[in-house]
């Protein structure tokens, strides 16, 4: 058991000095003790709060952190589908081009052909005497869209063959004549032949001989 406080129920006035300056000093350190632990819980209390900011703010950094890679890595995928696309649709076009390059191609290299190959024949056939086969228009150059001959523009010879009819717009050599071919030429893929200046008749039209070679 403590011992009791000889002065514990005296008056304040009947305590020695020293005592109470005893007092006054244990009540003081007590204030003191009491201020040191209230600082020191306000600290600990400041300090847990701190704490607790600081894994608020480093929970909301993490989270920024994954919606902006999330979203890179969207964006990235997006720009690799959007290329991808891009490509394939280049592919295309550039295979698309290439066919009809290459169709191209042919049918200038057919009509190349088809050329060398008329003109392979007119110059075989120069010069050769041709027999119509039916009544022929002449015209003043080769073609269809081209006019009439103008007769007395033509040799006598090649007149005799001819029956002038511009009622009808016809100016046409009989079937069976006999006519010397000067020239050869070809017009959308029919054959003419000239058989003086200024006068030119069909020989092959649409596949179909008109005359043939004596």
């Amino acid at each position: 058991m403590p011992e009791k406080n000889p002065y514990e129920n005296q008056k304040s006035s009947e305590i020695p000095g020293f005592v109470k300056d005893v007092n006054e000093m244990i009540d003081e350190n007590e204030n003191v003790e009491e201020d040191y632990v209230e600082k020191k819980s306000a600290k600990k209390s400041t300090a847990v709060k701190v704490n607790k900011s600081v894994l608020v703010l480093g929970a909301v950094v993490i989270v920024l952190l994954l919606v902006a890679l999330a979203a890179s890595l969207f964006f990235g995928i997006s720009q690799k589908n959007a290329l991808n696309e891009k490509t394939l649709a280049y592919d295309n076009l550039v295979s698309t081009s290439n066919a009809k390059i290459a169709d191209l191609e042919k049918k200038v290299a057919e009509y190349v052909a088809k050329e060398e190959e008329a003109k392979k024949k007119a110059e075989e056939a120069k010069g050769k005497t041709y027999k119509t086969l039916t009544g022929i228009n002449v015209r003043k150059a080769a073609g269809t869209e081209n006019a009439l001959a103008d007769v007395d523009s033509l040799p006598d010879n090649i007149k005799l063959m001819c029956v002038d009819d511009r009622e009808n717009d016809s100016l046409y050599i009989v079937p069976n004549s006999v006519v010397e071919i000067l020239e050869f030429k070809e017009v959308d893929g029919n054959t003419w032949g000239r058989i003086a200046d200024n006068a030119w008749i069909v020989l092959v039209y649409n596949g179909e001989n008109f005359a043939t070679a004596e």
